[in-house]
């Protein structure tokens, strides 16, 4: 900057015609720097990282989550403020915090990853997140529920019904693959059912049936089922003409005779007899356990009829398909008494 001044001694003179220039001095030195300001604190991350294992409680239920710090969870004086996401846990809504803990209880939002008792492991990332959304509208199945017991289940394409269809009692719903439905409502089969069945009760874990002992290639109609003191097993079913009986304590099939039978004779009898009231000729066709007989006419004509072998005397009596005593009534016989060998 320059300053112009009248030469005169009397500044105020008009007629000066003499002025004098004057300019500024060269710059002097630098002067010595300043003290430094005080420096600025860190910051913190926008999340944290736990630094020790964990456990996932039940809903509802507050746990601290270790972590290496909380400088970005709000100071929460009011609880239940803030929802953070902890990676294969889920969503926690927070309740307050230390200096090295987070305080929470996992929210089970649909989609979280983890289950209660799940150990959360040291080093997994927690983070801020937003609330769970609204619920969506509830889907209305009325339109293809129209029948009293219809089941909704899906094919490849959509959702479909199942019909409880028609004879029903005592039908079980399977799984079918094959189906397209994948279900079939269909009757319970041996085959169809692994493991074993109580047969005695709740407490009584050695009587009981195991399934896979009564299926397989030798699968026939008619097989039964025993125990025989030990475990369950299968009695093939007999031939034609045998009877069931008990052999060494079990169940057996035998052929149709005196030894263990329920029926103990059948055949034709014939008496023939002389003036003298006693027997002349017996013939017995088509019999069975019955032997030689006797047979007196009187008044009332009687006969005994003697069984080859011995039986119960709980068994029933003889079933004859034909008794003849000629030339007696044949029409009027009836049995007056029974014992283990004869009648």
């Amino acid at each position: 900057m320059s300053v112009n001044l009248n030469n005169s001694t009397d500044c105020c003179n008009t007629d000066c015609t003499n002025t004098t220039v004057n300019v500024p001095g060269p710059q002097g030195n630098a002067g010595s720097a300043g003290t430094n300001g005080t420096n600025g604190t860190n910051g913190y991350n926008g999340y944290s990282v736990t630094d020790a294992a964990f456990t996932i409680p039940s809903a509802n239920t507050n746990t601290n989550i270790p972590v290496d710090h909380t400088g970005w969870i709000a100071a929460t004086p009011t609880a239940d403020t803030q929802i953070i996401f902890i990676g294969n846990a889920g969503h926690f809504l927070v309740s307050g915090k230390g200096t090295g803990h987070i305080t929470g209880k996992p929210l089970f939002y649909t989609t979280d990853p983890g289950t209660v008792g799940q150990v959360i492991p040291a080093g997994t990332v927690v983070s801020p997140a937003g609330l769970q959304g609204p619920a969506g509208a509830t889907g209305d199945a009325s339109t293809l529920l129209t029948a009293k017991g219809d089941l909704i289940t899906r094919t490849s394409t959509g959702a479909t019904t199942i019909g409880v269809g028609s004879a029903t009692d005592g039908k079980t719903l399977f799984a079918n693959s094959a189906l397209n439905t994948g279900l079939e409502w269909k009757a319970i089969n041996f085959t169809d059912v692994s493991g074993k069945i109580n047969l005695g009760t709740q407490t009584d874990t050695t009587n009981k049936l195991p399934l896979d002992r009564l299926t397989g290639p030798s699968d026939q109609e008619g097989d039964l089922a025993y125990y025989n003191g030990t475990s369950w097993a299968r009695l093939p079913h007999g031939s034609d003409g045998q009877v069931l009986t008990v052999s060494g304590g079990v169940p057996a099939w035998v052929a149709a005779s005196s030894s263990g039978l329920s029926v103990v004779a059948e055949g034709d009898i014939s008496f023939t007899l002389i003036s003298s009231g006693t027997i002349d000729a017996t013939a017995i066709t088509n019999a069975l356990n019955l032997s030689a007989s006797t047979c007196w006419a009187g008044t009332t004509s009687s006969a005994t009829i003697a069984f080859d072998s011995a039986i119960g005397t709980d068994r029933p009596v003889v079933i004859f398909t034909n008794i003849d005593a000629s030339p007696l009534n044949t029409s009027d016989w009836v049995v007056t008494s029974s014992s283990a060998t004869g009648l």
